[in-house]
């Protein structure tokens, strides 16, 4: 769903047990209001520094101790509301995650879970299933064209439409040095591009056949990454 105003995220999360918010601004813990500059806006959040535990990640990721460190604290009896914020969430990986999930099979008192993304696409479909995502409306990514070449889109929406006997002649195609120089980043750049029209269709229609497909893509695009066989794992892991 969406939110017109970043001042109202710590009263939607105040009513929400476990909240996703989609933006692409800076987030800081303040009482002061919202800051705008010429080239990028900060989000404060009016809420008391000390009821906040606020997580940030290490170099590009948010690592399983960290989320453990979530788990020690939540252990404290809360007599007033508590904010657990995960700053660039979408930087955890599959093992932080599923941590975090334990996090929330036994519901706290007093606590709110938040995390804060990017984008969706990178989420665990249990992760979004188990939260309420909010997008703010006067920056929606939803709404941005896909920001790569037309050619590429097609190819992307082929992908999202194939059968077995599609995927095999598609991945033949893909690894075809006479039309693709760099097969691997070709394909890693089509599937991305698939990924971001899926999860965009997911959160206008919750359809959750959306979100089934969607983890095939981000798997099948993690092992071409780390130089997986392509031809194998475009049939293999997108069937």
């Amino acid at each position: 769903m969406f939110f017109d105003d970043p001042e109202k995220i710590i009263e939607i999360a105040r009513n929400t047990g476990f909240s996703i918010f989609v933006l692409n601004q800076p987030v800081k813990i303040s009482n002061k209001k919202t800051i705008k500059t010429a080239k990028s806006q900060t989000i404060n959040l009016a809420v008391d520094p000390k009821d906040v535990l606020e997580v940030k990640d290490d170099r590009g990721k948010i690592r399983v101790d960290q989320i453990r460190e979530i788990e020690d604290h939540a252990k404290t009896k809360a007599t007033k509301a508590q904010f657990i914020i995960v700053q660039n969430a979408e930087t955890m990986n599959e093992a932080a995650q599923n941590a975090f999930l334990k996090l929330l099979e036994e519901p706290k008192d007093n606590y709110h879970f938040v995390l804060f993304v990017n984008s969706l696409s990178s989420l665990l479909e249990t992760v979004l299933s188990r939260g309420e995502i909010y997008v703010l409306k006067q920056e929606n990514p939803l709404d941005r064209p896909l920001d790569t070449d037309d050619e590429t889109i097609e190819s992307a929406k082929k992908l999202l439409s194939a059968n077995f006997q599609d995927l095999t002649r598609i991945a033949a195609e893909l690894t075809d040095k006479k039309h693709h120089k760099n097969p691997r980043e070709d394909t890693k750049k089509i599937l991305a591009t698939a990924i971001e029209i899926l999860y965009k269709s997911y959160f206008k229609t919750k359809n959750p056949k959306f979100l089934n497909k969607l983890l095939k893509l981000i798997n099948c695009y993690e092992n071409i990454a780390a130089n997986g066989h392509i031809k194998l794992h475009l049939v293999a892991d997108l069937c």
